[in-house]
């Protein structure tokens, strides 16, 4: 049939759905920190796709799919204020013209997926106040061995390859 269904007071179903006047609570139903759980699944109207927010411990899961998707394409990771994103980022519009990174090491780093070997991986950290380029010579993404092509110091001075190019003045030494 149809029609609207008023309710007064808190809906609760098999205290796996909660909905009050203050929240919706939804429990997954398993209590596992480690169990990747679906919570929330909306297929379209002629049920093309499906969209899923899923969790896991305290991590927020999204992907998509008719079954439940391992390899979503955003965690949200709320004990660590981790976001991972699978796939490419579009950032549209910064109204503030910057983004700003705040870590220990700020590190941005490069990889060219249509491209194996040398050169594969790079890296921008900002350490100790100098900022670098490095590219991995290690074989792989986890920078164990790396060269430092190109350093820009705080002092305005310039290292290729760990040796200063140029001093403070811009003379090339």
């Amino acid at each position: 049939g149809s029609g609207t269904a008023t309710f007064s007071g808190n809906i609760i179903s098999n205290g796996l759905l909660t909905l009050n006047d203050n929240y919706a609570m939804i429990n997954a139903g398993v209590t596992s920190n480690t169990t990747l759980e679906p919570v929330i699944w909306a297929r379209s109207k002629i049920g093309a796709s499906v969209v899923q927010m899923n969790v896991q411990g305290d991590e927020w899961q999204f992907g998509g799919g008719g079954t439940l998707d391992t390899t979503p394409i955003l965690k949200l990771k709320y004990g660590t204020n981790v976001a991972t994103f699978s796939g490419t980022v579009n950032t549209g519009v910064i109204n503030s013209e910057a983004i700003t990174i705040t870590t220990s090491a700020v590190p941005l780093r490069f990889v060219e997926s249509g491209h194996t070997g040398n050169g594969q991986y790079w890296r921008m950290p900002l350490d100790g106040g100098s900022l670098r380029f490095d590219v991995s010579t290690s074989g792989g993404a986890g920078f164990s061995t790396y060269d430092n092509v190109l350093q820009l110091k705080p002092d305005g001075s310039i290292l290729v390859q760990s040796s200063q190019m140029f001093d403070t003045t811009g003379s090339i030494n």
